[in-house]
C-alpha cells in the first residue's frame, strides 16, 4: 500500500516525476517551479529527522556540486544557464536519494512510474506542435541537399533547443522503464510502445541508434557475454571496415562531420590551452568559444568545460553509482553515454533522478516492501 500523504511522498512527488519538464516555450520551464517545491519540502524533513547520514555517494555528489560552485567561479566566468543546469541537476540527486533513502520501496516504484507516465502526454504534444511546424531554415533542395529535409522537423521543440536533446531524454526514460519492468515483473507494454514510437519521431539519429543497439545487447546479453571475445575481436574488424565509409560520408553531412572535428580540435585544445583552463575548465557553456563549435561530447564537455578535475570527479561519481548498483545503472548509463558521444547536455536532473531511484532499489532488492 502506498501512502501518497507522507512529506516524503510528497517531495519526491514535485521532483522526479517532473524532473524532465523543461517547456523552452515558457517563459520559465515548470520543472524549476515543481523541483523547488520538492527541495523546500526535503528541506523541511532533513532538518526534522535525527537520523540523516551522508553516503559515500552523496559525498561524491556534494564534492562534485561545491567543485562546480566554486571553482567555476573563481577560475573563470560560466555561462549563467548552463551553470545553473549543471549544478541543477546535482542538487536533484542529492535531494532525491536522502529522502528516497527514507522511504519505502513500493513508494518509491510509484514515484517512478509516475515520471513515465507524466513525461509521455507532454513527448506526446512535443512531437505534434514540432513536426507540424517545421521550420524551413535553409533551402537544402537549392543546395542540392534535398536528403537533409528532415532537419526542417527538428529545430521547433516545445522542449529544448531541438529534437536530439528530446530524443536523449525519451531514451533515458525508456531504458529506465526497461529496469523497472525488471524489479517489478510489470509488462508496461503501452508505454514501452509509445515511447518508441516517440523516439522515432525525434529523428535524432543518434538517439535511434542507440535504442536499437542496446536493445539487442539487452536481448541477447547472455548470448553476447558468451561469445564476447569473439564478438570483441570482429567488432574491432569491423570499426576498420567501417571508419573508411564514414570518412567519406562526413563530406555529405555537417552534422556528422562535425563529431570527428570535435575531437580534431579538442586535441590542438588540450596541446595549446592555459594550464589553469586545462586543470579547472574554461566556464560551463564555454565550450564554443575554445573550440569554434559546440562541445557536443560528453566527456569533451566536461573535460573542456570543468577541466581535468572536472572529468576525473565526474567520472569517479558516476563509475561508483555503477559499483553500488552492480553496474545495475548502466542499463541507462551506458544508453546515455554512447548517446552523448554525439550530444549531451547539463540539464539532466531526470537522468541523476533515475540513478537515485536505482541506488534506493537496488539497496533493497530483497526486500521490496522495506
Amino acid at each position: 500500500m502506498v501512502n501518497k500523504y507522507t512529506l516524503n511522498y510528497l517531495a519526491l512527488f514535485f521532483i522526479i516525476p517532473f524532473s524532465g519538464f523543461y517547456i523552452t516555450k515558457l517563459p520559465l520551464s515548470p520543472i524549476y517551479l515543481f523541483i523547488m517545491i520538492g527541495v523546500y519540502l526535503s528541506t523541511i524533513i532533513i532538518f526534522v529527522s535525527n537520523k540523516i547520514k551522508l553516503s559515500k555517494e552523496v559525498f561524491l555528489a556534494i564534492a562534485l556540486l561545491f567543485y562546480f560552485l566554486i571553482f567555476q567561479q573563481i577560475f573563470s566566468i560560466p555561462n549563467i544557464s548552463a551553470y545553473v543546469n549543471f549544478s541543477f541537476s546535482i542538487v536533484v540527486f542529492i535531494v532525491s536519494y536522502i529522502i528516497l533513502n527514507k522511504t519505502n520501496s513500493n513508494a518509491i516504484i510509484n514515484i517512478s512510474e509516475k515520471l513515465i507516465f507524466f513525461s509521455i502526454p507532454l513527448l506526446l504534444c512535443e512531437a505534434y506542435y514540432r513536426i507540424t511546424h517545421p521550420v524551413f531554415f535553409v533551402d537544402f533542395a537549392a543546395m542540392g541537399r534535398e536528403y537533409l529535409a528532415f532537419y526542417y522537423f527538428k529545430i521547433n521543440s516545445i522542449m529544448y533547443q531541438d529534437s536530439n536533446f528530446v530524443g536523449l531524454f525519451i531514451l533515458s526514460l525508456f531504458f529506465f522503464l526497461l529496469y523497472l519492468k525488471q524489479f517489478t515483473f510489470k509488462k508496461y507494454y503501452i508505454s514501452f510502445s509509445l515511447l518508441i514510437i516517440l523516439i522515432f519521431a525525434t529523428i535524432s539519429r543518434a538517439s535511434i541508434l542507440s535504442l536499437v543497439l542496446f536493445s539487442f545487447l539487452y536481448i541477447f546479453k547472455q548470448k553476447i557475454y558468451k561469445y564476447k571475445i569473439t564478438i570483441l575481436i570482429f567488432s574491432i574488424l569491423f570499426s576498420f571496415l567501417l571508419f573508411p565509409i564514414l570518412l567519406k560520408y562526413k563530406t555529405i553531412d555537417d552534422s556528422f562531420y562535425s563529431k570527428f572535428e570535435i575531437f580534431y580540435r579538442t586535441f590542438e585544445y588540450i596541446l595549446n590551452a592555459n594550464f589553469v583552463y586545462l586543470l579547472f575548465g574554461v566556464g560551463f557553456g564555454n565550450a564554443v568559444y575554445v573550440l569554434d563549435i559546440g562541445a557536443h561530447n560528453f566527456f569533451v564537455t566536461y573535460l573542456v568545460e570543468s577541466g581535468v578535475i572536472g572529468l576525473i570527479l565526474i567520472v569517479i561519481f558516476w563509475s561508483y553509482i555503477l559499483y553500488k548498483t552492480k553496474f545495475k545503472a548502466g542499463i541507462v548509463m551506458f544508453p546515455f553515454l554512447f548517446n552523448s558521444m554525439s550530444l549531451t547536455s547539463g540539464a539532466i536532473p531526470y537522468l541523476y533522478a533515475m540513478f537515485a531511484v536505482i541506488l534506493a532499489l537496488e539497496s533493497r532488492r530483497n526486500n521490496i516492501g522495506k
